[in-house]
């Protein structure tokens, strides 16, 4: 603990795994007085290191100086540090009541500036759609406008020849499943807030489904739905942990929502390790999707990352494999702009 208490008065980086580690089986009284450190230092790490083993003392300590977390929070909030919308999650069901309702409020406004800092022009691609060309347009297919001009009987190139080329951003349908189940329960509950989050201000002017799945699918956007995103988060932030997987039934709903989207362009993306426990093999659902991206969570087994690879080939989507789940919602970004 002398350690610890050290690094944190010298200021020195340490990270959250540390000091989880460093802290495991210290008293209270002991967590107490280094959480109120890591408050003053405004040191989320430690404090969520801290919180991973001992969520009442970091409670007791956030609540007992009320003023400095208050500041910490809302400062980090403002910044999009969604680390706050972790550290809530850890300790909501702990913090005194004057307190719960504001971190619940900075735990959302996070998620919500940390997506606009993700989402820049959203998820759409384009569509190049060739026109006949008029003042204003920066671009022109040389070859089409060649062509035309030959097949022509003039001898000088009119505007009527030039064939130019208009940028439209393509409509997109699409379906988010994403897996709450198992031990990293905390760590893909505000994963599963941020990416909502990103993706319901990245299609905002589109049609889209989220689907958060254990032992079985939870629809908390269903196609066609208007809500707000903040309304979107508090939902996930309710949600309550449970052991079991199912993927093959949370892509069935998935199925049954994408469905009733409209578009043209339609897909779905599930986010999960691939360790289902409850339910057939998801491959086999994974077919039916007109296209299927898998993004595989951290620490998935050799049997889940199969999974994983077999669910994209089967849905001829993309897979890909994050090492950590603060690449997710880019990852995200990437796969569905293609």
């Amino acid at each position: 603990m002398e350690i610890l208490e050290y690094m944190l008065r010298s200021g020195d980086t340490i990270d959250e795994k540390t000091v989880q580690k460093l802290s495991r089986g210290a008293p209270r009284e002991i967590i107490s007085d280094l959480a109120s450190l890591a408050i003053k230092k405004a040191d989320i790490d430690a404090l969520l290191g801290l919180a991973v083993n001992h969520r009442v003392a970091v409670a007791e300590a956030l609540g007992d100086l009320h003023a400095e977390t208050m500041k910490l929070l809302g400062k980090k909030a403002e910044e999009g540090d969604w680390r706050v919308t972790r550290l809530y999650y850890l300790v909501r069901r702990d913090l005194k009541e004057v307190l719960r309702p504001v971190f619940r409020r900075l735990a959302c406004h996070a998620v919500l500036h940390s997506a606009l800092r993700i989402t820049g022009r959203g998820l759409r691609g384009e569509i190049q759609k060739p026109v006949n060309y008029r003042p204003g347009l920066a671009e022109f297919d040389f070859e089409a406008t060649l062509e035309r001009f030959l097949e022509g009987t003039g001898n000088f190139l009119r505007y009527d020849d030039i064939v130019g080329i208009e940028r439209r951003e393509k409509r997109k349908a699409g379906v988010l499943m994403l897996d709450s189940s198992g031990s990293m329960f905390g760590e893909k509950i505000t994963v599963a807030a941020l990416t909502s989050a990103v993706v319901a201000h990245s299609m905002r002017y589109d049609d889209y489904a989220i689907i958060v799945f254990s032992d079985k699918p939870r629809v908390i956007r269903s196609a066609g739905s208007k809500g707000k995103t903040d309304e979107l988060i508090d939902l996930i932030l309710d949600l309550a942990p449970a052991g079991y997987t199912n993927i093959s039934d949370a892509l069935e709903e998935g199925l049954t929502e994408l469905e009733r989207l409209s578009g043209r362009d339609k897909w779905g993306v599930v986010i999960t390790d691939g360790e289902y426990n409850l339910g057939p093999n998801p491959v086999g659902v994974a077919n039916k999707f007109p296209r299927l991206h898998v993004i595989e969570i951290p620490g998935a087994s050799p049997r889940g990352s199969r999974t994983c690879r077999e669910m994209a080939k089967a849905g001829g989507g993309h897979w890909v494999r994050v090492h950590s789940f603060e690449e997710i919602p880019r990852v995200l970004m990437h796969i569905t702009k293609a």
